[in-house]
This record gives C-alpha cells, structure tokens and sequence, in this order.
C-alpha cells in the first residue's frame, strides 16, 4: 500500500559538491524532457556535442557524431492566437539566461541566436543580457509559420533541412524552445524533475485566453472544471491550437509535455470542411511555406495514388493548415494529406 504524506512538495535531488556537464545532461535525461516540436533525436541526445554523447547510442544516429556549431533559442510562437513562449521569455527571463551558459557547454555551439518575433520584442535588460552571453537576438518576421524549425532554421542560417536527412542536428544545428529551456533551467538548477506544464487555455466564445500551469496527467475536463468551462456547450476541442492542433473526442484526455495549447469552439464557431472537388484556383500553392502543390498531393491520397504523392514530396507537409484555411471550397486538405502519410507508411511497413 502506498500512503501519501500529505505533502506537497516537490522531489529534489541532492547536490552534489560540483557540477559538471555530464552529471547535469544525466539529470536532463532522467528528467524525460518532452518537446512540443517534433525531433527524430530526443533532447538530452540532441543536445549534446560528440564527446559526450554514450557510445552506445552513437551507431544508431550518425548525425550524433556531428559537432554543433549552431544553437538556436526559440522564442517565436508556433502558431496565431498562441503567445504562451511569448509569455514565458517575459515572466522567465532570468532563467532562460541562467540556462544558457548550460545548454552553450553541452552543445559546444560557437553561434547562438534566440530568434523573435517582430513586433514581440523581448524587454531591453534581457536583450542586454543576451548580448552579454554571446547570443544574436533576431527579430524575425511575424508572418506564420516562421516559428516552426522547417522556416526558422533557413531564415536564420541559410541551411536547409531536407525532410530524410535526419533533421537539423545533421547539419550542426540545434533549436531548443524558451519553454523546454526552462524545463531544463528547472531540471539543471533546481534539481525538479519537469512534472508540470504550462498550456494555453482558449476559448473564445466563453471570453478565456489564459495560460494555467497544471500537473502532467490532468485531465482536460479538469482544466475545463477549473476555468468554470460548462462541457455540455462545446462542439469541439483542439488539443495544440488552431493551425496545428489534433480534434479529440472526448475530454478524459490526460495533459502531457507534448501539448501547449488547448483551443475550445462551440457549435457556432466550427467552420465545416465540404466533400467537394478541388477547382485548381492554385491559392494553395501560392501560399504554401514548404513550395509544394498540397492541391495535386490532396487528389493523388484523396484517390489512392500514393505513390505518386511520395514523388512529390508529401513528407516534405509539415501540416501548417494554411492551405486548408485559404481553400475557397473547404476541402479537407490536411485531412487528406495526413490520410495519404499513414497509408505510405503503413505500406512500407508491410513491405
């Protein structure tokens, strides 16, 4: 039987007399940091430079064995109507910059930029303070969706990232988010492991645009209980937000690391997609961040022609939304595209 103690306090681990890289990236790893942006290397492998990085795990990811020589701090919101990173480089400030003399020994970056958006700007003392440690802050333009690694990377660098190539760290580069910094700024100094997550509440028709702090494992209906958010008038749940966001189907969901934002709509609010055939008006394609043709990628997966699809870059989708939102004829484009994924990469499995 396992009693509580009726105490509320957080675990801590003992400090030991000094702390060196090592010691701290094992706290990082036994910490089990989750990211919200998707990475084929888990962080406390990504982040660290070649000579730290086990043997063990260096055979099954070359890019590993890559030094790094590019860091990059992101504190860009993923998404409109999201301003949680917004939020957190402004309430925590001083350990994003306690942390990044931290994550500069781990990855042994020579170039960091902590990269922002315009018209966002961050407070003149942490803008001192940056400068002061040796990182570039960029004001990149507000214009979505630059605050995802496909988009920033290039704008910052010039590199980009082809889809199969094992991701950025195959090219030196390593973006971390000023939210899962401060996970680590709590793991690195304060010895806590990360159990708690700070998400986006937003409900438009209930007037809450909030940010809550709960627990990992709480459960979406309780979050919605505690904001006094009645169930029975919701049509619909967004679990990531509004471009990039998953619909549930139900609210006994539990919360985790992975999830930032919770967007609600009410029956009212849902804009419906049509089953109707794609007019080639090309607004999807002229808007299109990754230069691709979502209109023939939605045909060729909406009628079974994967194959092709994959000639043309269908991994390349990092399912931004834009072309479904600019559609004129509502077509479920992401829908269609996500469909198409799952069918290739379920065909290759099989094969």
């Amino acid at each position: 039987v396992i009693e509580s103690p009726k105490q509320d306090s957080p675990f801590r681990r003992e400090q030991p007399a000094q702390k060196d890289v090592h010691e701290i990236m094992r706290w990082v790893q036994a910490g089990d940091i989750r990211e919200v942006d998707p990475s084929p290397i888990p962080l406390a492998l990504r982040l660290r430079k070649p000579e730290l990085v086990p043997p063990a795990f260096a055979p099954f990811s070359p890019a590993l064995e890559k030094p790094i020589h590019t860091l990059v701090l992101n504190g860009i919101d993923r998404q409109p109507g999201i301003w949680l990173r917004k939020a957190i480089t402004k309430n925590f400030s001083s350990d994003i910059l306690e942390t990044i003399p931290l994550l500069k020994d781990v990855t042994g970056a020579s170039r960091v930029f902590f990269a922002f958006s315009k018209g966002a700007e961050p407070g003149e003392e942490f803008l001192k303070g940056l400068r002061e440690l040796g990182v570039e802050p960029v004001s990149c333009p507000n214009v979505y969706p630059i605050g995802l690694n496909p988009l920033l990377i290039p704008f910052l660098t010039g590199q980009e990232i082809p889809f199969n190539s094992g991701g950025a760290r195959q090219f030196g580069i390593v973006v971390i988010d000023v939210a899962t910094a401060l996970k680590v700024h709590g793991t690195a100094h304060g010895e806590i492991p990360s159990v708690e997550v700070v998400i986006q509440v937003t409900a438009p028709s209930a007037g809450i645009d909030t940010l809550v702090r709960v627990r990992q494992g709480t459960l979406i209906e309780d979050v919605l209980s505690a904001l006094s958010i009645s169930k029975k008038d919701l049509a619909k749940v967004l679990c990531g937000g509004p471009f990039l966001g998953t619909a549930l189907h139900r609210f006994d969901i539990p919360i985790t690391q992975e999830i930032d934002s919770i967007f609600l709509q009410t029956e009212r609010e849902i804009i419906r997609y049509a089953d109707e055939a794609c007019v080639n008006c090309g607004y999807c394609v002229q808007h299109c961040p990754m230069k691709l043709m979502p209109n023939e990628l939605s045909k060729n997966c909406e009628y079974g022609n994967f194959n092709v699809a994959e000639g043309m870059d269908i991994f390349s989708c990092i399912e931004c939304g834009i072309c479904a939102y600019v559609c004129p004829v509502n077509r479920p484009m992401v829908q269609l595209i996500c469909f198409g994924k799952r069918e290739i990469e379920a065909a290759r499995k099989e094969s």
